[in-house]
């Protein structure tokens, strides 16, 4: 029962995503958006994400004629305290954004990978079932006695 319950949730925790151009249309507030940047662009969310930032990934909060608004994650570090992860609102001019772009999950790809999730599942059920366990007695051990485990080889 553990271990179904566990390849069930491996096979649901599993997604491959692709990013399509996006129209301003096709997508809502809270989609999954990815922006490519102009070097303009790059160079003004230099301050968000270092200097080797292409694209800005996150869900959509707006857009509009004035340009894309995204909600990002990021990290602050101050000396003498743990890194901190900060939500926060990005605004992208158009002139910032060669492209806007939706997340959609690659179906053929996903199910390849549940697949291979699933056959090593199975694989770890089957080899824990033919490879043995626990030599049982007809009691239970009592403290102080020894459970021999064996592994038969063929």
């Amino acid at each position: 029962m553990r271990y179904s319950s566990v390849a069930v949730l491996l096979l649901f925790a599993v997604a491959c995503y692709h990013y399509i151009p996006a129209e301003p249309g096709d997508v809502t507030p809270g989609d999954q958006v990815r922006a490519r940047l102009t070097s303009a662009g790059a160079q003004a969310m230099r301050s968000y994400f270092g200097p080797r930032v292409n694209n800005v990934d996150g869900p959509l909060v707006r857009w509009d004629d004035n340009g894309v608004s995204l909600l990002v994650e990021t990290y602050v570090t101050r000396p003498g305290f743990p890194a901190t992860t900060v939500a926060d609102t990005v605004r992208l001019p158009p002139g910032q954004m060669e492209a806007l772009e939706r997340q959609v999950v690659d179906v053929p790809r996903t199910g390849l990978a549940a697949l291979c999730v699933a056959a090593a599942a199975t694989a770890a059920v089957l080899a824990t079932r033919s490879f043995g366990g626990a030599v049982h007695t007809e009691s239970p051990p009592r403290p102080g006695n020894i459970l021999v485990f064996r592994i038969p080889f063929p």
